[in-house]
């Protein structure tokens, strides 16, 4: 699979015929991925919610430039809890609803996946709000190795 790759017109599927597809195609459509690292970080939870109602290939591609963001380290003021909360919610929605768009770059998502684990006060994500990062991502782990 050639994720390097932006996704094609094509890629994006019928986007026309879903009012969120169709947004999610008019923020990311021709995006590198470090023009989305950009969008994440101007606008965090909107284009968080865009990933999800991606087709499978622009997803990948997209989501694979979220993790480049999140491990980049330089987030927005205030959204340093929700970039790594949003990064292990989108892995668990799909994990559950669209397994076939996560499996196949869940390979390159694991280091990512446990430096959320391991860096939950770095990322000043308060328990009581975002639930634990370990058990979350042993959770994670879990499923993928059903």
């Amino acid at each position: 699979m050639m994720i390097e790759c932006k996704p094609t017109k094509l890629d994006w599927e019928d986007y026309s015929s879903d009012l969120d597809k169709a947004y999610a195609y008019e923020k990311f459509n021709d995006l590198s991925g470090v023009e989305a690292q950009k969008m994440f970080l101007r606008d965090l939870m909107p284009r968080v919610a865009d990933l999800e109602s991606m087709p499978i290939k622009p997803f990948q591609y997209y989501f694979i430039a979220y993790q480049d963001f999140l491990l980049n380290k330089v987030y927005g003021r205030f959204d340093k809890p929700d970039v790594a909360n949003c990064y292990l919610s989108v892995i668990e929605n799909k994990l559950k609803n669209s397994p076939e768009f996560i499996f196949p770059i869940m390979e390159r998502l694991i280091d990512s996946i446990n430096f959320v684990a391991e860096n939950q006060a770095f990322f000043e994500a308060e328990e009581k709000y975002y639930g634990n990062f370990k058990d979350r991502v042993s959770e994670i782990r879990a499923q993928v190795t059903k």
